[in-house]
């Protein structure tokens, strides 16, 4: 296939194998939110977050899709009126027949995907999870209908899983889910129930081989060299284009094991303690989770779009790796809504 047709579906298949939507997290709202598969396209246009400022970026850069890491919305909407943001730019795409493509937090669990370009920032070396979904297990589901692979679908969607039907589903039927162990045989039981005939099959993340990746939260690693307290704040600082960074202290002054999670990763301080780690840099720390650092790592909050911002630049090369023909920009917009004074 020629670049020159590629279409929505093309696009949305290459990033739902990258990262997979069944490891987004059950409160998230992944994959091809706005638009129809077959479409083709003329350009994409790459973003942190969906806005109607960026939405008119597309239409005059002549580009009909835009993906995006954060999702325009999560939960679900009763009507679109233009009533606020989210229904004006959903009713912008819809109108100008723009596609509107999220991988949020399913980008955020595999390897090489929005920690690791953090860590690669930081500079840190020996990168790995700091939170692996160590009971997380893969399950096949072989039915013997379309049909019955959707309706399998829908029973673990309704149990707020992300199910995903695989590339060849559409002619053996097959969907993949990742569940939490403690759920694994009731779950396997409910759909060997409801759909006689049906096969489930489970493995433990690890030995899955399926080509799901090991899903996992947040990253930690080492520095090339320990850095002073005070230079390694400003070297986050700095590399993140911080207006501000919110922190709380610790005793020491020597940082060399780093942790960190893009967005709001305050229910990882826990783990960024129990590795070690001398400083936790992540976002959208309320003021008792300040307290969670004991004084014993370094805690900073750098901003939620500060930390994750280097995603956009992530995705389009991905995207340009995967179809180096094609029409793929980087917004220009900042999306940012948080201003310093």
């Amino acid at each position: 296939m020629q670049d020159l047709e590629l279409t929505v579906a093309d696009v949305a298949r290459q990033l739902d194998a990258w990262a997979p939507p069944s490891l987004a997290e059950s409160y998230d709202n992944v994959g091809l939110l706005v638009g129809i598969p077959g479409q083709k396209l003329s350009g994409i246009l790459v973003t942190l977050d969906m806005t109607e400022e960026v939405v008119c970026e597309a239409l005059s850069t002549g580009c009909n899709m835009v993906v995006a890491h954060h999702p325009i919305w999560f939960t679900a909407r009763k009507r679109l009126n233009g009533e606020d943001h989210v229904s004006r730019t959903i009713m912008l795409a819809v109108k100008h027949d723009i596609a509107l493509y999220a991988c949020h937090t399913n980008l955020d669990a595999v390897k090489h995907g929005v920690n690791a370009v953090i860590g690669q920032k930081l500079g840190v070396s020996n990168m790995r999870s700091l939170a692996p979904a160590k009971d997380a297990w893969s399950v096949l589901v072989a039915t013997s209908t379309k049909e019955a692979a959707e309706k399998a679908a829908g029973l673990l969607e309704a149990e707020g899983l992300r199910p995903r039907l695989t590339a060849d589903a559409v002619s053996v039927t097959r969907l993949e889910c990742l569940i939490p162990n403690e759920r694994r045989v009731a779950l396997s039981a409910m759909v060997t129930t409801t759909l006689p005939g049906a096969e489930v099959y489970t493995h433990p993340i690890g030995l899955s081989n399926h080509g799901l990746p090991t899903p996992g939260s947040g990253m930690v690693g080492e520095l090339s060299h320990p850095m002073s307290k005070s230079d390694f704040m400003a070297h986050v600082k700095h590399t993140f284009r911080c207006g501000g960074v919110r922190y709380a202290d610790f005793g020491g002054d020597s940082i060399q094991r780093v942790a960190w999670c893009g967005g709001a990763g305050s229910f990882l301080i826990h783990n960024a303690l129990q590795a070690g780690a001398d400083a936790f840099v992540t976002a959208d720390i309320t003021y008792h989770k300040f307290f969670d650092a004991e004084g014993r790592m370094l805690l900073m909050d750098i901003g939620h779009f500060e930390s994750e911002q280097f995603t956009s630049e992530l995705i389009a090369r991905f995207l340009s790796e995967k179809f180096p023909t094609f029409a793929v920009r980087l917004s220009k917009v900042i999306t940012n809504p948080v201003k310093y004074y």
